[in-house]
């Protein structure tokens, strides 16, 4: 995996890797004409969050929120907080971020790219994880509705391929489909604090 400088949460400088949890197999596409359909309020940009960066990374919010809403599809963010916040639990640093466009990169790739540049994460243990969420805004393929889940190699560990899919495919594609965003997000982060934590417990038996 490849090795970077990050910026954990614009505080302090540190490296750690983060890596795609799964291929773009992951990458939660449109199963029918229904799926991601936003309800975004008119493309109104937050006050908590940056103008885009020039290379189409969006940077972290101005308020070092750990939920970043830049398609505004979020109904709930303080309730989508609360769920990273419990992940701590599970020792991994969470960031769910939502964006209108990924600038022509594959879902895995642009999730990965701002875990890296967003830091992540502990640089020790390599404990990031991104959830990125691109809603569906028109009938073109870009324009499409997906989701990526990226891990830090640390979260990886505990956090496989195949949970990684399950997740996106079993918990937040049905929820997608009936545009909760934020269930979506919550249940999704409960799905990987309980894998997680069921995997330590396993482990230590």
């Amino acid at each position: 995996m490849m090795k970077k400088i990050f910026l954990y949460l614009c505080v302090s400088l540190m490296a750690l890797s983060l890596a795609a949890c799964d291929n773009e197999q992951q990458a939660g596409e449109d199963r029918d004409d229904e799926v991601f359909e936003a309800e975004a309020d008119g493309g109104k940009v937050s006050e908590d969050v940056l103008t885009v960066a020039d290379d189409d990374i969006v940077p972290p919010p101005a308020d070092h929120s750990r939920v970043a809403d830049y398609a505004e599809v979020l109904r709930d963010k303080k309730a989508v907080e609360a769920a990273v916040a419990r992940l701590d639990d599970a020792g991994v640093v969470a960031v769910v971020v939502t964006v209108s466009s990924l600038a022509g990169r594959t879902p895995g790739d642009y999730a990965t790219e701002l875990g890296n540049r967003w830091g992540v994460g502990d640089s020790e243990k390599n404990n990031g994880l991104v959830i990125l969420i691109k809603p569906k805004t028109g009938d073109a393929p870009e324009e499409k509705g997906q989701v990526f889940i990226a891990t830090g190699l640390g979260a990886e560990t505990g956090l496989d391929n195949d949970a990684c899919q399950r997740i996106v495919s079993e918990v937040m594609i049905p929820l997608f489909k009936v545009n909760d965003y934020d269930g979506a997000a919550i249940e999704a982060l409960g799905a990987i604090k309980a894998h997680l934590m069921g995997g330590a417990a396993t482990r230590a038996a």
